[in-house]
């Protein structure tokens, strides 16, 4: 593709295949695009030929990781040899972990920080990564942050782990158990919300890692349990011969099982192999209602993704309840339920769990918000799209729990339809169309007559950078065309010139009417996941990014926009400001939820630390734009009881203190005041790993004037250092004449030592010598008296013979 030209600007590592063909529809052919992995983004070198590793950019870590319950392992690098010089090294260690974690359904992504370090903009803060190259496992249920209103979790650091072996074993033993209980004979068959039920039998104790990570997987699609070989009557119920057998049986709505149960006959080691037999069982209702976002370029103007999209309901307060349904723009499907623990039905369960763009679900619970709650409860409220519409009370409608599907059909009918109806006739008017507005055309492809809910979310939130249609009932000819193997299938087509040019043309008029041609590239799940609105949005994001930079870039600013991005305030923009009792109501307004964080200092602006600490405070502000902080700073030394509201004491600083003003809560500093120590705090603060304490006393700034008390203290400084500059060099001698004296004494004492230790060598060597000579003497004495005693005896004998 000649539009794909220019891509490689943009960090394409691999360019599409193209055919092409005249768009005249008697004998029209697609232009298939076939992407690899790598396209994603571009230079990271480490993983251009690894299946299992794919490469992102840094705006696709909020969606693709942090929005999704899809486990992953995640490794940040940067492609600079100059800003990682041991990224090469460590990718081989990333590899091993994607490696051995794909077998049990870990996708592994690499984050390219290459020319964006220290922000990586705002991945390393979101990651909580403190340093490259890093590795992190995330595998719990995202959750909303209600600061950022962004969906997180919470990381397991690979930094922390002795090998990567226990890194490794950490991600598995974290996973989250969507199991149903151990199967026992008197209480089967199980509840399966209509969903297939996956059984393992098993002589184990314990569940492995690798049946918990397939029940995951398949989670809203497939019920799993385990029966252990000591339930003899299911053993032979299901004719069990050895252990483990995994086998799927089906539970009709009387709770009895409908007809037989298949068993899988495979390698129950190998995950492809088992998640293959197991998708022919997965409900397809579940399909686009958990899938794995593809990219933050999915994050959207309202910034309120319900926790309900990736199993975790969102539970509105009073504070919460206006600013998230009332003034935004999305249509809310809201249960109100009497207490957290009241059972909830199961028509809501799995409504809940679907994520169509524009339609969110939350939960009231009524003994915790009882102003929110009015008659009888369970009930779903359904509150319209559109902002002017929720405040017409007649709009809002009731439905029991039971009801929820009707509910959910009424929250898509509030949802303006973009949507375009293509079929072969009006498929060339569209694709001109979309060209001339520099846009791409997105289709779904189906075999159903009218377009799904999601589709009418997708035109909306692309609204700029996409036309969104809908192909109904295409026949096998056009299937063929365009290299679809199968209905839904999501499909981007974009118009370009066969000339060899870098870029599409801006306009038909460009191109000769026998050159029009065009492109077409499938939604590919191995690389965005199951078709959900986070990710076909992603995907056709990218596409157009790469088409269309400028279109692309208007939709994904609206996307990234969040409500907290406009209460900031100037102060946020400009220089740090000082806190004053002036101004301390308008930089931190107590019903603001946006976060202070407040730099208290050692001193003024004429203190001599104040630039060093000034410093760090700014650095700290410039790696946290893009959440919602407000920095300040005040002097510690001087407005003490606004520091001490903070537990801030003079010899804490300098500090800083994250705050929350309209909830007056705070978290404090503890450690050497650093940039990455402070960043520490307010991205743990962000993610919820530092915990806040409610406000000792009320937080105004003292009614003083600093600048004359820190010229008072100054003054009376430089006094009390001239009278006492006689008595501190006399106590100076003092202390050098004592260490002189005690040195002295050191000396004699030690030399007393040498000349005793010589004084005892001398005459431990004297009494040797005189034990010496006398034993000497005694033996020389002996030999003499042995040589007399024999001449004697010569004698007597020579006598005798005569």
């Amino acid at each position: 593709c000649h539009a794909a030209a220019g891509w490689g600007g943009q960090g394409m590592a691999a360019l599409w295949a193209w055919q092409r063909r005249k768009l005249r529809w008697g004998a029209l052919l697609a232009v298939v695009a076939l992407c690899t992995r790598s396209e994603v983004v571009a230079d990271l070198s480490f993983f251009s030929e690894d299946d299992l590793v794919t490469v992102v950019d840094k705006k696709a870590v909020h969606q693709e990781v942090l929005g999704a319950s899809q486990p992953y392992v995640v490794g940040v690098f940067s492609g600079e040899e100059s800003e990682c010089p041991s990224c090469a090294q460590y990718a081989g260690e990333f590899r091993k972990a994607a490696k051995y974690l794909a077998g049990y359904g870990v996708k592994a992504v690499a984050v390219d920080c290459s020319k964006s370090l220290p922000k990586c903009g705002g991945a390393t803060t979101a990651l909580q990564v403190t340093q490259i190259p890093d590795m992190k496992g995330f595998v719990s249920e995202p959750s909303l942050n209600p600061y950022t209103r962004k969906m997180t979790r919470d990381p397991i650091h690979g930094a922390t782990f002795p090998t990567l072996r226990a890194f490794q074993k950490a991600v598995l033993n974290a996973m989250p158990s969507e199991l149903l209980p151990r199967q026992e004979t008197s209480s089967f068959p199980p509840e399966t919300q209509g969903n297939a039920l996956v059984l393992l039998f098993t002589d184990r104790e314990t569940t492995s890692p690798l049946y918990k990570a397939l029940a995951l997987h398949f989670k809203g699609r497939l019920a799993f349990a385990e029966v252990h070989s000591s339930q003899e009557d299911l053993v032979q119920k299901f004719d069990v011969q050895a252990f483990p057998t995994m086998l799927v049986a089906t539970v009709g709505a009387d709770g009895g099982l409908d007809g037989g149960a298949q068993t899988y006959e495979g390698d129950l080691k190998k995950w492809l192999d088992m998640t293959e037999f197991l998708s022919g069982h997965a409900s397809e209702e579940a399909s686009s209602a958990s899938g794995t976002p593809g990219s933050s370029d999915g994050e959207r103007s309202s910034s309120s993704r319900s926790d309900s999209a990736a199993g975790v309901p969102l539970v509105l307060t009073d504070e919460s309840f206006a600013a998230t349904v009332l003034k935004a723009k999305d249509a809310w499907l809201v249960l109100y339920k009497s207490t957290a623990g009241e059972k909830t039905h199961g028509e809501w369960t799995k409504l809940a769990g679907k994520t169509d763009g524009f339609i969110e679900k939350a939960e009231v619970h009524c003994d915790v918000t009882p102003s929110l709650c009015d008659g009888d409860t369970p009930h779903v409220k359904v509150f319209p799209y559109g902002e002017e519409e929720k405040e017409d009370v007649m709009a809002i409608d009731r439905f029991s729990p039971k009801s929820s599907s009707d509910a959910y059909t009424a929250a898509a009918q509030s949802l303006p339809d973009h949507t375009k109806m293509v079929n072969p006739v009006t498929l060339e008017t569209t694709l001109v169309q979309s060209l001339e507005s520099q846009k791409v055309t997105l289709l779904l492809l189906s075999n159903k007559e009218e377009p799904p809910t999601m589709l009418k979310s997708l035109a909306l939130a692309l609204d700029g950078a996409a036309d969104v249609g809908f192909f109904p009932s295409p026949d096998a000819e056009v299937l063929q065309r365009f290299q679809v193997p199968r209905v839904p299938m999501f499909v981007i087509m974009f118009v370009h010139d066969d000339a060899e040019k870098g870029a599409p043309p801006t306009s038909p008029q460009d191109l000769p009417p026998d050159a029009l041609q065009f492109g077409v590239r499938h939604f590919d799940p191995a690389m965005y996941g199951r078709p959900s609105f986070d990710s076909v949005f992603a995907f056709t994001l990218a596409t157009a990014q790469a088409l269309f930079p400028e279109s692309a870039q208007a939709t994904r600013q609206q996307a990234q926009a969040t409500a907290s991005a406009s209460q900031r305030g100037e102060a946020a923009k400009g220089e740090i400001p000082e806190v004053t009792p002036e101004n301390w109501e308008s930089l931190c307004p107590s019903s603001s939820s946006t976060l202070c964080a407040i730099g208290f200092f050692s001193g003024g602006k004429d203190s001599d630390q104040f630039a060093e600490e000034m410093a760090v405070l700014r650095s700290v502000k410039a790696a946290h734009t893009s959440d919602p902080y407000v920095f300040m700073w005040a002097d510690g030394s001087c407005r003490i009881q606004f520091a001490d509201s903070f537990d801030v004491q003079p010899n804490k600083l300098p500090t800083v203190v994250a705050f929350s003003p309209k909830k007056q809560r705070f978290a404090s500093f503890v450690g050497v005041y650093r940039v990455d120590a402070v960043n520490d705090l307010l991205n743990g603060v962000l993610s919820g790993r530092v915990k806040t304490t409610p406000l000792f006393q009320a937080s105004m700034p003292d009614e003083v004037d600093c600048a004359a008390i820190a010229a008072a203290a100054a003054a009376q400084t430089s006094a009390e250092d001239s009278l006492a500059e006689d008595e501190d060099m006399g106590d100076l001698m003092a202390e050098i004449l004592a260490e002189e004296e005690r040195r002295k004494k050191e000396l004699e004492d030690e030399a007393a030592r040498e000349v005793a230790a010589l004084k005892k060598a001398k005459e431990d060597a004297e009494a040797k010598a005189k034990q010496d000579a006398a034993a000497a003497a005694a033996k020389k004495k002996k030999s003499k008296k042995g040589k007399k005693k024999g001449k004697k005896k010569g004698k007597q004998k020579s006598g005798g013979e005569l």
